[in-house]
C-alpha cells in the first residue's frame, strides 16, 4: 500500500522538475534582449514537447500530461511568466497525479543559460484506474529554482524544498495521514572551469518520515535521510551523452523473437575520453525503526555509507567506508542475538586499481575474434584483468573491520598486493583480534543442546581458540590474536603454523569430538 502511494508523489515531483527543465531547448534569447508573444510562446510549447518525450522516456509509452485549458505564456520585460492549469500526469489506464496551478517564471542568459523559479501549489490529487481519486496530497510549504544550461540539456543549480507533506486517504485527516514528511531538500551546485570540466556539490535532505499504512500493516520511521556528492573534474558533457546512449537501449525484439545484437562501439569511444575526475559520495541515515502493533520488528540507530575515488590518478585510488550502530532485527533466524553484529564498521582502500583500462579492455572483446567472445568471465578476468592487476600491483587495505555483538568483538586490519611472481598471484598479510571468545563458546555450547546445527559452530570456535594467540588489549580485556600470512610461496600460516596443519588438525578434533565446557 505503501508503496502504491509513494510512486505517484514521487511522480509528480519529477514532472514539476521536468516542466522547468524543457525551459532551455529552444535557440536562446540574449540576456539583454526583451521577450514577445512570439518568443514566449515558441518556448512553452518546447516545454510542453519536452515534457511529452520525457514521460513516455521515463514512466511508459501512453502517458501523457493533460491540462484543465491551454498553458499560457506572458513575455514580462526580460522575463517570461508561464501557467500551467490544473497539470495531470496520466498512465495509460488513467492513474497518476493531478495538481493545481503551476506557475513559473524564465529568464535568458548569457552561455546558453535559463535562470527559473516555480511556485507549486500545496496540494493534488493522486488518481486510481479511471481517474477516480484515491488519496490526497499537501504540503504547507514550497520553493523551487535553479539554472538550467540548453547546450547540455541539464539542470546545473537547483535548489527546492517541499515542507510538512502529508498523503491522505479518504476519510483520513492531516493527523491521521498514511504518509508524513516533515521536510525534503535538494541543493545542486555545479559550476564549470576553464578547462570545460565540472565541479560543485549535490545534496538530498529528507527528515522525519512517518508511514503508518491502514490495517495494521508495519509502520515505518526516519527521522533523517541524507545523500551527498561532490565531484571535482567531471566532464558532464561526456557523462549526459554516455547517459543518452545508455537510455537509447529500449527493449527491443527481432522477427525472429530474439533480441537485436548489442554495438557498444559508440560508448567504448566515449568512456575513452571521458574524465570522472575525483570526488566522494555519502549517505547517511539516523533513527529508523519499523513497529507493527506492539512489537518492533527493526531498529537502526545510524547508518554511514561513504565513498571516495580519485580517477585523476592512473590507475585510481578508490575508498569505501560503512558503519552502522545499534542494528535490532526480530525474528532475524540467524542464531543466538549474541553472534549478531548490532555495532560495525568497515574501511577499506583500493590503491593502483586500473578501473579504466580494465573496463576498456574487457568492452574490446564485444569487437573480438569469436574465440574471444566464448570465454566466460572467469576466463576473461584471467586473461585481461588480472595482468593490469599484476602490472600496478593493485593492493586493497583493510584499514579497519569492526564487528560488535552484545558477547564478543572482532577487530581485522590488513593488506593484499597483486604480486605476479607469488604462488598465489597475490602477497599479503592481516591480524585478527577476537574478544569474548570463551563468551561465543559458552553460547554456542547452550544452543547446541538444542539446535544440532550450532555444534558446528561450537566445534569450529573450539579449534579457533587452540590456534589463536591470548593476549592482553589495552582496555585489559582478553583477546585472541591470529596473524595471518600470505608468503610469496603461497602457503598461508596463522600465528606462524601453516593453514593446511591447523585445516588437518581441526578435522582430528571434529573426528574425536569436544570435551564439554565447564
Amino acid at each position: 500500500m505503501t508503496q502504491t502511494l509513494l510512486r505517484p508523489v514521487v511522480i509528480g515531483l519529477a514532472c514539476s522538475l521536468a516542466i522547468i527543465c524543457a525551459i532551455g531547448l529552444i535557440t536562446p534569447a540574449r540576456a539583454d534582449t526583451e521577450q514577445n508573444d512570439a518568443s514566449a510562446n515558441a518556448l512553452l510549447n518546447d516545454v510542453l514537447n519536452y515534457v511529452a518525450e520525457w514521460l513516455e522516456q521515463t514512466i511508459g509509452t501512453g502517458s501523457k500530461i493533460e491540462l484543465a485549458s491551454d498553458a499560457r505564456a506572458e513575455p514580462r520585460g526580460y522575463k517570461v511568466q508561464m501557467l500551467f492549469p490544473n497539470p495531470a500526469i496520466l498512465g495509460t489506464i488513467g492513474n497518476g497525479l493531478r495538481m493545481n496551478d503551476i506557475n513559473a517564471t524564465v529568464i535568458p542568459e548569457e552561455n546558453n543559460e535559463f535562470t527559473f523559479s516555480v511556485n507549486l501549489p500545496n496540494g493534488a490529487e493522486i488518481l486510481g484506474a479511471g481517474g477516480a481519486p484515491e488519496a490526497e496530497l499537501t504540503w504547507a510549504d514550497s520553493n523551487l529554482s535553479g539554472l538550467w544550461r540548453a547546450d547540455l540539456e541539464s539542470t546545473t543549480v537547483l535548489h527546492g524544498a517541499l515542507y510538512d507533506l502529508r498523503v491522505t486517504n479518504p476519510g483520513q485527516t492531516s493527523r491521521s495521514a498514511a504518509i508524513r514528511l516533515g521536510s525534503l531538500k535538494v541543493d545542486q551546485d555545479l559550476n564549470e572551469a576553464a578547462d570545460g570540466l565540472w565541479n560543485g556539490s549535490m545534496i538530498l535532505v529528507m527528515k522525519n518520515l512517518d508511514l503508518a499504512p491502514p490495517k495494521n500493516e508495519a509502520s515505518v520511521f526516519l527521522r533523517e535521510f541524507s545523500t551527498q556528492h561532490r565531484a571535482n573534474g567531471l566532464d558532464l558533457k561526456a557523462w549526459l551523452t554516455l547517459s543518452e546512449w545508455a537510455n537509447s537501449l529500449a527493449p527491443t525484439v527481432m522477427a525472429d523473437g530474439s533480441a537485436p545484437p548489442l554495438n557498444i562501439g559508440e560508448a567504448i569511444q566515449i568512456i575513452k575520453e571521458l574524465n570522472i575526475g575525483a570526488g566522494d559520495s555519502s549517505l547517511t541515515i539516523h533513527d529508523m525503526h519499523s513497529e507493527q502493533g506492539d512489537e518492533r520488528l527493526f531498529s537502526l540507530n545510524e547508518l554511514a555509507l561513504g565513498f571516495e575515488y580519485d580517477n585523476n590518478l592512473r590507475p585510481g585510488g578508490y575508498r569505501l567506508k560503512l558503519a552502522w550502530q545499534e542494528l535490532d532485527i526480530a525474528n532475524l533466524g540467524l542464531g543466538p542475538s549474541e553472534f549478531f553484529p548490532h555495532t560495525g564498521s568497515l574501511d577499506l582502500g583500493l590503491e593502483r586499481f586500473p578501473a579504466r583500462q580494465i573496463f576498456l579492455t574487457m568492452s574490446s572483446l564485444a569487437e573480438a575474434s569469436e574465440n574471444l567472445k566464448k570465454l566466460d568471465g572467469n576466463q576473461a578476468v584471467q586473461l585481461f584483468a588480472l595482468p593490469l592487476l599484476h602490472a600496478n600491483r593493485t593492493t586493497i587495505n583493510i584499514e579497519e573491520l569492526i564487528l560488535e555483538s552484545s558477547a564478543a568483538s572482532i577487530h581485522v586490519n590488513g593488506k593484499l598486493t597483486a604480486e605476479a611472481k607469488s604462488a598465489m598471484g597475490a602477497i599479503g598479510e592481516a591480524r585478527v583480534e577476537i574478544a569474548g571468545l570463551d563468551d561465543l563458546m559458552a553460547t554456542a555450547a547452550r544452543e547446541a543442546l538444542q539446535n544440532e546445527s550450532m555444534q558446528g559452530v561450537l566445534a569450529f570456535l573450539a579449534i579457533a581458540k587452540g590456534f589463536g594467540r591470548p593476549e592482553i588489549a589495552s582496555d585489559n580485556a582478553l583477546v585472541h590474536v591470529f596473524e595471518v600470512l600470505l608468503p610469496p610461496n603461497g602457503r598461508i600460516t596463522i600465528n606462524e603454523i601453516p593453514l593446511d596443519l591447523i585445516m588437518n588438525s581441526g578435522q582430528a578434533q571434529l573426528k574425536g569430538g569436544l570435551e564439554p565446557l565447564s
